[in-house]
Parts: C-alpha cells; sequence; structure tokens
C-alpha cells in the first residue's frame, strides 16, 4: 500500500532483530488510533498536499480486521519484531532514529498481511504512539480508544480490499529496467582471490507493458543510460611479459572504442565493478607489485568510487565531496564501530581515508560500505570492510532505489531472495536469488503467484546497475538498446 523500503537483514547478527510472538494471543495495536501529524523527509509542494490528506484519518486494528483510513484488511495476521532502531531506520527509510524523534535503542515492528498478502508496517514506539510510511512520507498515529469500533469495521465495503488510494496510483503503465551483471570464475592461483579471478559483464533489458511482458533481452558487456546519452562499458585486460592490467573504457554509445594498447604498465592490476549510476562507478582495485616470485608478491586492494567522465582516474573521490561533511563523520563512526568489535584490532590503521569507500547492494537496496588499511601488510580472518552508517544520497550516486513491498514481505513470500528491485509503477518486482532472477507481476500491494518469466544466473553473478524507466522511455531504450548485438538469455522458466 505504499513505497515500501526495505527493512534490515534477518540475520540478528547484523541488524540485531529478533522475533517474538504476541502475549496471550492479543493483538499488540488492538484499538483506536488517529493519524495526527507527518513528516517529510525529501519534502515538496505535491507530497506536503498528499501527506495532508491523511490527517485525521482512523486506523482501527481487531482480529477480523485492520483499516488505515480508507485501506482494508480482512482476517489480519499481526507479525512483531524487535530491531535495533538506527539500524533499520537506515537500511530501511534512509533515517535516523532522530530524525523521528525515536529515543529508544530497539523498537517493536508491527507486520499486518492477510493471506501472506502485505497490508502495512507499522514502529511502535509506545502503547500510544506509532509510525508507518506511505509513499515517502511518515505517518504518526495517535491511540485514541482501546476498543475497536464495530461500527467503523463494518462500515468498511470489502470490496475496498486491498484497493490503493487514489493518491498513490502511479501514471504510467509501462516499465523499463536495464540491469547490469558481473560474473566470475576463478583462473589461476596466486593466493588472492581477485587477482585469481576473471569477470565478465553483461546487461539485461526488461520490459513491461499493459499488463504484459515483452521477450528478455541481453547484450555482452554494459549498456548504461546518461543524462548525455546512452554510453558503453568494456574492461580491457591489457598484458605484457610480466603482468596484466585492467583498463576501463567507458564512451557514448556508437562512438569509437578508445585505444589502450600504448598504456604502459608494471604492476598486476585488477578492477572489479560493484555499482554503475549515471555519472559514477564503484570499483575494488587489487594491486601486486611484479617480482620474479609472484607468489609472494606484496598486493594492496582497496575501494574507489570515479566519475563515468574520469573512469580511469587513480584517486578516488572522497565520501565528503558528494555526501558532505556528514559522509565522512558517518565513515569513521562505522570504521571505529567495527574496530572495537574485533579482537584483533592491532591490525588495522585508525588513520581511517575518505577515500576507501564504495557502493554495494543489500537487502534490495543500495548501502555504503568503507575498507579499513591493514597495518604492516598484516594479514587477517577478519574482513576488512565496514557498514558506513549513512544512507546512499540520492540522485546523486543512486537514481530510484525504494522497495514495494518491503524486504520483510519479500523474504516471506520468497524466502531464498537475495536481493530485489521494484519498479516506480508498482506493476513488477524482480527477485534475485543465487542461482535465478525471477520477474513478478505487482497488484497493489500483493506479490503475483508465479514468476512470469526467470533467467538462469551464470556462475557467481551479481546485480552492479539498476536502471528503470516509464511511460514513453520505453520505447527510446528499446530502440537504443536494440542497436547492440543482442540475444536473449537463458530462461528457466517463461509464462
Amino acid at each position: 500500500m505504499f513505497l515500501g523500503v526495505g527493512c534490515t537483514s534477518r540475520d540478528n547478527t547484523s541488524s540485531g532483530s529478533k522475533i517474538v510472538s504476541p502475549v496471550n494471543n492479543l493483538i499488540p495495536m488492538a484499538g483506536i488510533w488517529k493519524v495526527q501529524d507527518f513528516k517529510i523527509p525529501e519534502e515538496t509542494t505535491a507530497k506536503k498536499i498528499e501527506a495532508a490528506k491523511w490527517l485525521n484519518s482512523i486506523a482501527n486494528f481487531s482480529a477480523s480486521s485492520a483499516t488505515l483510513g480508507d485501506d482494508y484488511c480482512k482476517n489480519p495476521t499481526y507479525k512483531i519484531k524487535i530491531v535495533n532502531t538506527n539500524s533499520y531506520l537506515l537500511y530501511g527509510y534512509k533515517q535516523k532514529a532522530n530524525y523521528l524523534n525515536i529515543n529508544q535503542t530497539e523498537v517493536q515492528i508491527i507486520t499486518i498481511s492477510s493471506d501472506n498478502n502485505f497490508f502495512h508496517e507499522f514502529i511502535k514506539v509506545t502503547d500510544d504512539l506509532m509510525i508507518t510510511n506511505i509513499d515517502g512520507f511518515f505517518l504518526y498515529l495517535k491511540k485514541t480508544s482501546n476498543n475497536d469500533s464495530k461500527k467503523l469495521e463494518n462500515s468498511v465495503s470489502p470490496i475496498s480490499e486491498g484497493t490503493v488510494p487514489p493518491s498513490l496510483n502511479l501514471h504510467s503503465s509501462k516499465s523499463i529496467l536495464l540491469i547490469g551483471l558481473r560474473s566470475s570464475n576463478k583462473s589461476s592461483s596466486t593466493g588472492n582471490d581477485i587477482l585469481d579471478t576473471n569477470y565478465a559483464y553483461r546487461t539485461l533489458l526488461i520490459s513491461y507493458a499493459n499488463k504484459k511482458l515483452n521477450p528478455v533481452l541481453e547484450t555482452k558487456n554494459l549498456f548504461v543510460p546518461r543524462m548525455t546519452g546512452f554510453w558503453a562499458l568494456n574492461i580491457d585486460r591489457l598484458k605484457n611479459s610480466f603482468s596484466s592490467m585492467d583498463f576501463i573504457t567507458t564512451f557514448p554509445f556508437g562512438s569509437l572504442h578508445k585505444d589502450t594498447a600504448n598504456y604502459s604498465f608494471v604492476n598486476n592490476e585488477r578492477k572489479v565493478i560493484n555499482f554503475i549510476g549515471n555519472d559514477y562507478i564503484s570499483i575494488e582495485k587489487t594491486s601486486q607489485i611484479t617480482t620474479d616470485d609472484s607468489s609472494n608478491s606484496p598486493f594492496s586492494s582497496y575501494f574507489q568510487v570515479l566519475p563515468l567522465d574520469n573512469i580511469n582516474s587513480k584517486e578516488s573521490i572522497k565520501i565528503s565531496q558528494l555526501t558532505n561533511q556528514a559522509g565522512a563523520t558517518a565513515l569513521k563512526e562505522g570504521a571505529t564501530n567495527y574496530i572495537n568489535s574485533i579482537n584483533n584490532d592491532f591490525i588495522f590503521s585508525k588513520d581511517f581515508s575518505e577515500y576507501n569507500w564504495g557502493i554495494f547492494r543489500r537487502n534490495g537496496h543500495w548501502i555504503l560500505k568503507g575498507r579499513l588499511t591493514p597495518l604492516n601488510n598484516n594479514t587477517s580472518s577478519v574482513s576488512p570492510d565496514f557498514y558506513i552508517p549513512i544512507p546512499a544520497p540520492k540522485n546523486v550516486l543512486i537514481g530510484y532505489d525504494d522497495l514495494y513491498p518491503d524486504w520483510s514481505s519479500i523474504k516471506d513470500r520468497v524466502p531464498d531472495a537475495i536481493d530485489a528491485f521494484s519498479s516506480p509503477s508498482k506493476d513488477i518486482i524482480i527477485i534475485i536469488s543465487k542461482t535465478i532472477l525471477s520477474v513478478y507481476e505487482l497488484n497493489n500491494n500483493s506479490i503475483g503467484f508465479s514468476p512470469i518469466a526467470q533467467v538462469k544466473f551464470k556462475e557467481n553473478e551479481t546485480v552492479i546497475m539498476d536502471q528503470w524507466a516509464q511511460g514513453d522511455f520505453t520505447e527510446t531504450w528499446t530502440k537504443a538498446f536494440n542497436k547492440n548485438i543482442v540475444t536473449e538469455p537463458t530462461m528457466v522458466k517463461t509464462k
């Protein structure tokens, strides 16, 4: 019923979440509630008008039904989860607890569904105050009565069950997704996973119009939509007698491929792409100094965020350049918290670099990670990577990144899901497992009973790009994509 943005992982070690059962089967929020206030993170006049329409709306929760305004759910199921407040809000809604005036370290999250169809999710702040998110704004609900209202319950027509309010209906009936994929396989054994691995990239085009899925298409390498048009991105592996180097080339589609034959190098160097946006790319770069005994040669590995217009720059963009000082503060906070959580913290430098950070997928969203620098070439079984507790900035690094329905509902529906992408039009959702990409139709707040198409993943394949378009743009993107050498990927199942 809203643009659900995923909640934190069900892995208790990463999110601090734990499931509890309602005491004595009582409804955890039984009674009558009223919407008394709202907050809008990215406030616009249109959103303010839509949010204001919810003021004084009544919500009623009982064993037989749940209502919020005109939204109705029959025979609801209530699930309670206790989560770390900041983790849940940061990775689910890209906000910190103090923005919503929540002081508790942990809060209850109550999810309402019926017959496995998601209805709404609520943050229970106190026994008399709850918060829910609808279409990007937060509604504050105040409890007015402990008794459910049979009069209100009976006044809601069952015909309205699952109906999306007019303000939430998006105007486009056409959706198209360009999704970039990276696969890998081991090629040798030098003692470093990145240096030993070959990487391949491809782009899928998934187009859905008028309740019909068009054939899924693919092309080699990466096909990236930008404000200046479509760009192609390739990775060339250059070699000489002693070493090899990955060189990334990116150029407007249709222009000449940049010649890399004259570039000189003395080290082994690998570049692995983790994310591509409209203007920036996030990579992991590993270098190894060439010696007579390459097996014992030291290597260094670090993250870089680079502009697509200067993609082979040696220096990464500082996190504060794209997130202001808040990003640098969050990076230091994340690094300090991580070092404090491990026993052998002496192996990592506490001189945290603003340059050593990147963009990754987690639970249906793009998130930020940093990497610690080992001291004196120390090695450890402990990962040097840590989460940066700040949202990936929209319209700077990433584009559309909302998830509908939320991550909990997706996992309830498809337990083996590891990632998901939902269209801005709320008409389709792409759900990723380890071996299959599945396309499902969305009908209001419900994921389709079975996938309408499934693409078989290659070995160790992961998503590194998602770019959505709607309406008339779907024809433009399809026409441009078909100018590549296009084939159909290996399909598992098609409806």
